[in-house]
């Protein structure tokens, strides 16, 4: 099992809401953090589609690459922390 999964919305073959909808519909995948980063200006319904099924959800626009970076490593530090 992954310690986190780092997902885009903006995917080929099945897109992020349809990931998150799947990992939800699993009971041994539901306890996965997940934390979206994207480009997308993500509406009210968007959000409420990734709603309980989201830890984190990042805008690529908001941050400089660095900070994006450290933004998503420390939430890898806390998700690893608090399985501890």
């Amino acid at each position: 099992m992954p310690d986190l999964i780092l997902l885009d919305l903006m995917m080929p073959e099945m897109d992020g809401f349809e990931l998150v909808a799947a990992l939800q519909a699993n009971t041994a995948w539901r306890a996965i953090p997940v934390v979206v980063v994207t480009a997308l200006d993500l509406t009210a319904e968007d959000r409420q589609r990734l709603n309980g099924g989201v830890e984190h959800i990042l805008s690529k626009h908001a941050f400089p690459p660095a900070e994006l970076l450290a933004r998503v490593g420390a939430l890898l530090g806390e998700t690893r922390k608090a399985q501890k």
